[in-house]
């Protein structure tokens, strides 16, 4: 059962949630663009899937 929050809690959105891959297995391949948020990059996940990176920028990861 999960505990009922009063309010969002940061360790709740950690960047190590069970859902995230391992960043070191995608690699970069080619900058598409560039947002409010942070950019985008045509990418190879485990050296076989094309997916799209979305970084966020660095000030999106301070509340």
């Amino acid at each position: 059962m999960r505990q009922q929050l009063d309010q969002p809690s940061i360790s709740s959105l950690a960047h190590t949630a069970d859902w995230e891959i391992q960043h070191d297995s995608l690699q970069k391949v080619t900058f598409l663009g560039s947002g409010q948020f942070g950019n985008v990059w045509q990418g190879v996940w485990n050296n076989t899937t094309d997916v799209a990176i979305k970084e966020l920028s660095g000030g999106m990861y301070h509340m």
